[in-house]
């Protein structure tokens, strides 16, 4: 009983760990403005107006340093990435996307980001 308990909880998990809905590679272009964004685990106010605006050309728009620059943008479907060339080298971990969400996390100068963002 105990084995098949545990063969049923492990497909469950592996059914769920392999999800495709948490990331939809066609939803990536247009606006996404800041939502929520977190620093270290703790929600950082320093990060409000955050926003990515990316073309399908491969071109961005950000304001990821603080001021509005352009940049261009690398997104690795396989891999789950996005590298962002825009002043400074940005390399975000795609944690889902889909038509309304994108959640990045990355680390930047020695801190962990999180951004959760929303389509606009």
């Amino acid at each position: 009983m105990k084995y098949h308990l545990l063969t049923a909880f492990s497909l469950l998990l592996l059914t769920v760990a392999c999800r495709t809905d948490q990331f939809d590679d066609t939803a990536l272009p247009g606006r996404w403005e800041l939502a929520e964004g977190f620093r270290d685990g703790k929600e950082s106010k320093m990060l409000d107006g955050l926003f990515f605006e990316f073309k399908p050309d491969g071109q961005l728009i950000t304001n990821i340093l603080g001021e509005q620059t352009s940049g261009r943008y690398d997104f690795d479907t396989g891999k789950h990435t996005i590298s962002i060339h825009s002043g400074a080298d940005f390399l975000f971990a795609i944690r889902k996307l889909d038509k309304a969400e994108l959640i990045l996390s990355g680390n930047i100068n020695g801190s962990n980001f999180k951004f959760i963002l929303h389509k606009k």
